[in-house]
């Protein structure tokens, strides 16, 4: 704003404070009131005028003054702002190199933690090598100590072989041979270890066979026999061999197998070679069936349809809740079984029925390595086959026919799990209390139709249900017609 405005501003403000001077007119007053002396009227006001002139010119002039004031002060704030703008610009300058040295730090942070994690390497490393040298050294003092021995009886066996002549007694020989062949290695197969040694005196004395072909061979016969036939026996033994003919698949492997595989041997009378002999693998099935007696007993009877083999149910069922690890668990709460029966034919005119139990349940262990046989987690696991012959146990057989009549035969097996499914197995000598079984059935539909008792046909029978799983019968089977019959 420049000075004249302020002026007339200021002076309006003044002129509208101060009082209103009438105007004298020949009108309003009497000429008789009219003041004589106009000229004291008249230098009263302009003497007023001078003095508001005098104030308003104070007036500028102080503020002029706060205006000069201002504008050195507006001068300063723009001298500090400037001040202040060059600070921010020094900080924020500083800020960079500040962050500058942080992302250093980090660098340096991280570059000595990988130095450090490498000296641990090599300090590690260095561990290993210092342990493995003290283990040499260790070694190596061993072997100084064993080869100083060996050459203190080598020269004691030297002077008493050199004093009486030949040594007579066959250990004492043994002896001396043995420390003799230990120090002269020890001298030109310094630094090898004890293996290496031996392996050369076998390629001395076997491989090169510096005692003649027949000497080595006859000595060979005699180690093989004295030292590897017993592992090679305990690999056969009657035992394993047994086990493999029992869970050999369609008869793969008998005891005329057996017999034929041992005259490759050409084995003397009364020789044992590696595969035991025929009798003794039958000895070994004796003895295993009289302990399967034991533990699980079977019985085999002769019936209208032919003949039956049948195990005990309650320890058989018993005894396979053990092998999968479900045998307390079963005291507790309920486990799964699946019961089934089917036949099939053996040969021509001959064919059997069999009904056995699988194991299901999903909490049985493997009895081969103790691991479950069920189990997922995460994606990773497995789930075993129910139908493997591992987990399938035949319970009862009969040699015949497939028929209804058949069926009748296996009563009491449908009838114990019915009664293990509703009760469970009480207390017995045999064990505790099994709590109520959870019992499945996957028999086809033939096997299902002949225990029923209905089925196998549409037409055979018009007066009972063709299939158990629909109300219609033989009788109420709807004719097809054709023509103008239809």
């Amino acid at each position: 704003m420049c000075d004249l405005c302020i002026v007339i501003i200021f002076a309006v403000a003044q002129s509208d404070t101060m009082p209103k001077r009438r105007c004298v007119s020949s009108h309003d007053v009497p000429p008789t009131k009219i003041p004589r002396d106009q000229s004291k009227i008249a230098k009263s006001w302009w003497e007023k005028k001078r003095k508001e002139k005098e104030d308003l010119s104070r007036n500028i002039a102080e503020l002029n003054v706060s205006r000069e004031r201002l504008s050195s002060h507006i001068d300063q704030l723009r001298v500090e702002k400037a001040e202040l703008e060059r600070r921010n610009v020094r900080l924020r300058h500083k800020g960079k190199e500040v962050v500058r040295v942080n992302v250093n730090l980090c660098e340096e942070k991280r570059e000595l933690k990988m130095l450090t994690e490498e000296l641990q390497f090599e300090k590690g490393a260095l561990e290993e090598d210092y342990a493995a040298a003290v283990s040499k050294l260790e070694i190596a003092e061993n072997e100084k100590v064993a080869v100083m021995a060996s050459l203190r009886e080598a020269e004691r066996m030297n002077a008493s072989l050199l004093g009486p002549g030949k040594v007579a007694d066959k250990q004492t020989r043994v002896e001396l041979i043995g420390a003799m062949l230990v120090t002269f290695l020890a001298c030109i197969m310094k630094g090898t270890h004890a293996i290496s040694r031996l392996r050369t005196v076998c390629d001395c004395i076997f491989g090169a066979a510096v005692f003649g072909a027949t000497a080595t061979k006859a000595v060979l016969s005699e180690v093989y026999k004295k030292y590897i036939l017993a592992e090679h026996q305990r690999t056969f033994s009657n035992w394993r061999v047994l086990r493999a003919i029992d869970l050999s698949p369609v008869s793969g492997l008998n005891y005329n197998g057996v017999e034929i595989l041992r005259s490759v041997e050409e084995l003397g009378k009364y020789e044992r070679g590696v595969l035991p002999s025929r009798s003794s693998i039958q000895k070994c099935s004796a003895e295993l069936y009289q302990m399967g007696q034991e533990l699980i007993p079977f019985h085999r009877k002769e019936c209208a349809l032919g003949e039956v083999y049948q195990y005990d149910f309650e320890k058989a069922v018993r005894f396979i809740l053990q092998t999968f690890g479900l045998y307390e668990l079963a005291q507790s709460e309920s486990v799964e079984l699946n019961v089934t029966l089917d036949g099939a034919e053996i040969c021509d005119g001959l064919c059997h029925l069999t009904a056995g139990i699988k194991m299901t349940d999903g909490r049985a262990v493997d009895p081969t390595d103790g691991m479950p046989l069920s189990f997922m987690e995460e994606g990773v696991g497995r789930l075993f086959n129910t139908q493997s012959r591992n987990y399938c146990f035949a319970l009862k057989s009969l040699l015949g026919r497939d028929t209804k009549e058949a069926y009748k035969e296996f009563a009491d097996f449908f009838s114990f799990f019915e009664s293990l499914k509703n009760e469970g197995l009480p207390a017995s000598p045999f064990g505790p209390r099994i709590q109520p079984i959870i019992v499945l059935s996957t028999q086809d539909l033939s096997s299902v139709w002949k225990c029923l008792g209905t089925g196998s046909g549409a037409r055979k029978n018009g007066n009972t249900h063709f299939c158990h799983l629909c109300p219609c019968t033989g009788g109420k089977i709807a004719e097809y017609k054709v023509g103008d019959n239809r």
